[in-house]
C-alpha cells in the first residue's frame, strides 16, 4: 500500500466546472479541501492531528465564512460535500490503489438500520474514508461511542470535519493508521470491564487485488487466520484482511463483536 509521505495530495479541478455545488465551489485543489475540513474541525473536540494531517493544513488557504456556513449545513443536512469533492479531487486510478470507493447513501443507510437495531455500545469503521458509517450510526445511536479508523490523513481530516459540523464529535475517536496495526481495546476503552457489551465493526472494505499487497501483509493475513484456525490464500484482496482485522483490533477487549461489512 502506498506511503502518504510520497503521495502528492495536490490535483486541480476546473474552478468554473459548473455542475460543482455551490459549496464546492472553493475545492479547486486537495489543498482547498483540506483547509475547509479543518476550519470546521479546529472547533471541535478532534483538532488533536496527525503529522501527516497537520501538514496538509500548513499554511493553508484561507476559505470564506460563507463557503465554511454552507458547508455545514449541508452536512448537517445528511450531504458529504467534503467526501464529494474528494472523489472529484482524487482521480480513480490513484483511489484504486487504497481501494477508496465511498458507500452510496442508500447503502449507508440500511446497513446502519440493521446495526441499530442490535443497540451496540460502540460503533467502528475500520476503513472510514470521510466518514459515512460513523456519522449515520452516530445519528441513529445516540448513546454509542464512534471510532473511525482511515489510513489517508485527508480522508481523516474530512471524516473529522463531518463529525464536528454534525455535533458527533465529543463522543467520537479518529485514528488515522493502517487498521491491521489498531488496537481499540475493550467496549469502552477498557479491556477489564463492559464484557457485555457489543462492538459493531461496520464497513465497506477496500476491494484491492492481491497483486498491490505487500509480502509481510500476506504473510500476517495467513498468520492471523491460522491463528484462529482459519484458512487463509496469499492470493486473498485486502478486503479479507478487515475480515481478520477486527479481531486483532479488539482482541484486548472482552466486548461481543458483530460484523457488518459490505
Amino acid at each position: 500500500m502506498p506511503d502518504f509521505k510520497q503521495m502528492t495530495l495536490i490535483k486541480q479541478i476546473d474552478p468554473l466546472d459548473q455542475h460543482i455545488p455551490q459549496e464546492m465551489a472553493c475545492f479547486t485543489s486537495e489543498r482547498h479541501l483540506a483547509a475547509a475540513a479543518w476550519s470546521i474541525t479546529q472547533v471541535g473536540t478532534l483538532a488533536d492531528l496527525t503529522e501527516f494531517e497537520a501538514s496538509l493544513v500548513e499554511n493553508a488557504d484561507d476559505v470564506s465564512g460563507a463557503a465554511i456556513a454552507q458547508l455545514v449545513s449541508a452536512i448537517r443536512c445528511g450531504h458529504d460535500p467534503l467526501g464529494d469533492a474528494f472523489m472529484r479531487l482524487r482521480s480513480a486510478s490513484e483511489r484504486r490503489a487504497l481501494g477508496a470507493v465511498y458507500t452510496p447513501q442508500p447503502i449507508v443507510d440500511a446497513m446502519v438500520s440493521w446495526v441499530a437495531a442490535q443497540e451496540p455500545l460502540r460503533v467502528v469503521d475500520p476503513g472510514a474514508g470521510s466518514g459515512r458509517f460513523v456519522l449515520k450510526a452516530g445519528q441513529a445511536l445516540p448513546d454509542a461511542a464512534l471510532v473511525a479508523i482511515e489510513l489517508d490523513p485527508l480522508a481523516a481530516l474530512l471524516t473529522r470535519a463531518n463529525l464536528t459540523a454534525s455535533g458527533l464529535d465529543q463522543r467520537a475517536q479518529v485514528i488515522v493508521g493502517d487498521y491491521r496495526k489498531v488496537r481499540i481495546g475493550g467496549c469502552d476503552g477498557d479491556s477489564a470491564s463492559n464484557a457485555d457489551g457489543v462492538t459493531a465493526f461496520l464497513a465497506n472494505p477496500p476491494y484491492v487485488r492481491h497483486h498491490q499487497i505487500e509480502p509481510h501483509w500476506k504473510a500476517w493475513l495467513k498468520t492471523t487466520a491460522k491463528s484462529r484456525n482459519l484458512p487463509a490464500s496469499a492470493l486473498s484482496g485486502l478486503h479479507m484482511h478487515f475480515f481478520f482485522g477486527d479481531d486483532a483490533a479488539s482482541q484486548t477487549g472482552r466486548c461481543r463483536c458483530l460484523r457488518y461489512f459490505l
